[in-house]
């Protein structure tokens, strides 16, 4: 890895901790947020989506403005008064995003709620995608574990590009499995999980929660494409607004759009691809018709 992308601790005004990764600044807020200040009061003539998710949408690897959920408001508001306000957190399953949304939507008080779904929100709060799962298709000794382990980024955080070798290598077992057959109810889990969300946003007189499966390494016909049909599938049962991404796996099938092979997160790329999927929805959606910029 270059020395100009290692991480680098900065202090920074606002943000609870702050660090250079990949020569992007990285800015948390006390709860783990992408900020330096409290959000902002709600404005009447103004329209707010909330968007929720986990460090997919956070964006890291990529600069804050390069995330897809900026990349959405900078689009909107070359014709509409929006704001987006990206409340990513790192490692949130559909647990997690279910409380976020209970807490930050009396708070915030957005006029629409969008969910960046991703693959593992299949798994139980506070498991990770490899967290749980430690085992090997053969014998290594510990000290090669630790080292692969260790050598990824921040750890816990461990990069999919870096784990998707290790399973086309057969060193690594792969949760996708579990998930596909419902291994520890993951799929009912996370059925009832988005049913939950979805009916508390509607009990608040808002709008169906749009959902959209978001992936770096999209291929068609495999366990991850399989995992995202059938989240759609869920998402729909719950009677959110589905963005239909079989469109998106065929005509990106295979490239894989990481930041580099030390960082599995989306690139640049991927971000604006997620944008325009949602931007195509939004810009069509009457509620924020009326909100539209007249010259």
């Amino acid at each position: 890895m270059p020395q100009e992308w290692k991480k680098k601790a900065v202090s920074l005004s606002g943000a609870s901790y702050a660090y250079y990764w990949h020569n992007i600044l990285h800015v948390h807020d006390k709860n783990r947020m992408r900020r330096t200040t409290p959000f902002p009061p709600k404005l009447d003539n103004r329209f707010r989506i909330m968007i929720v998710g986990d460090s997919l949408t956070y964006g890291y690897g990529v600069r804050e403005e390069e995330t897809y959920p900026m990349q959405i408001e900078a689009a909107l508001k070359k014709s509409f008064n929006v704001e987006i306000l990206n409340l990513g957190l790192s490692g949130s399953q559909s647990e997690d995003i279910n409380k976020i949304i209970r807490e930050y939507t009396p708070l915030l008080q957005p006029d629409l709620i969008i969910y960046g779904v991703c693959l593992n929100d299949f798994l139980p709060s506070g498991v990770g995608q490899y967290q749980n799962n430690m085992a090997y298709g053969f014998p290594l000794p510990e000290a090669v574990k630790r080292f692969l382990s260790e050598k990824t980024y921040l750890g816990r955080l461990v990069s999919d590009a870096y784990n998707s070798i290790l399973m086309k290598l057969g060193l690594r077992n792969d949760f996708f499995k579990d998930i596909l057959k419902n291994f520890k109810n993951y799929q009912t889990r996370f059925a009832q999980d988005v049913k939950d969300m979805n009916a508390f946003v509607l009990n608040r007189g808002l709008p169906p929660i749009i959902g959209m499966v978001l992936n770096q390494v999209p291929e068609l016909h495999s366990k991850g494409y399989q995992i995202a049909m059938a989240a759609e599938g869920h998402l729909a049962n719950a009677g959110m607004t589905v963005i239909l991404t079989d469109e998106f796996y065929r005509k990106y099938n295979k490239q894989l759009m990481m930041v580099s092979p030390w960082e599995g997160h989306p690139n640049v790329k991927a971000h604006k691809i997620f944008a325009d999927f949602f931007i195509t929805h939004l810009q069509h959606r009457s509620d924020l018709e009326r909100y539209r910029i007249t010259k």
